[in-house]
């Protein structure tokens, strides 16, 4: 009876591992739409999967009947295309912002549960939106930086090639003087 009874707890925690590591929301958090805080453990352009540290807020839409659930679990955040359709250029950020989450990096998700397994990012924070404006320019700027660079050495190489060529023509007229 003894060997069952572990067996048992060993199958329910093989069970409730399976739920965790898919990132399946707990059946209390249902519904949840919030703000909550997480650190990443994977990520790409179409989700990323979160360890839930805090729920910070919860919107007057939410429908979880215990939001605090989702603490300490794996959840799976997921990136909807239908949800931006409103919004122009909105998807292409909210999938840069995402698939540029690093592993162990703790940030903030504005969320809800639409249904079926994980919850569906909604917007980016005013802070997050910040970061990535910022983080464009930077890459305007470094993209402005290489290719003024790529000019300078092309005109480089132009006056070389101007002076091996002047150099090739002042040698041919001095075989020709000879």
């Amino acid at each position: 009876m003894n060997a069952r009874r572990v067996g048992g707890v060993a199958t329910a925690l093989a069970v409730a591992w399976v739920a965790v590591a898919t990132g399946e929301v707990p059946g209390t958090a249902r519904g949840f739409a919030g703000l909550m805080r997480g650190r990443v453990i994977r990520s790409d352009e179409n989700g990323a999967v979160v360890e839930v540290t805090a729920v910070d807020k919860t919107w007057n839409h939410n429908r979880a009947k215990d939001p605090s659930s989702l603490v300490g679990r794996a959840i799976a955040i997921r990136v909807e295309p239908s949800v931006y359709e409103h919004k122009k250029e909105y998807l292409s950020r909210v999938r840069r912002f995402v698939e540029a989450l690093r592993p162990g990096a703790i940030e903030s998700f504005d969320v809800n549960h639409i249904g079926g397994d994980g919850l569906v990012f909604l917007e980016l924070t005013e802070r997050q939106t910040t970061k990535q404006e910022s983080t464009g320019e930077r890459r305007a700027g470094e993209k402005d930086r290489r290719l003024e660079c790529a000019r300078a050495e092309e005109r480089e190489l132009r006056r070389r090639m101007e002076r091996v060529a002047a150099e090739r023509e002042r040698r041919r007229k001095d075989a020709g003087r000879r």
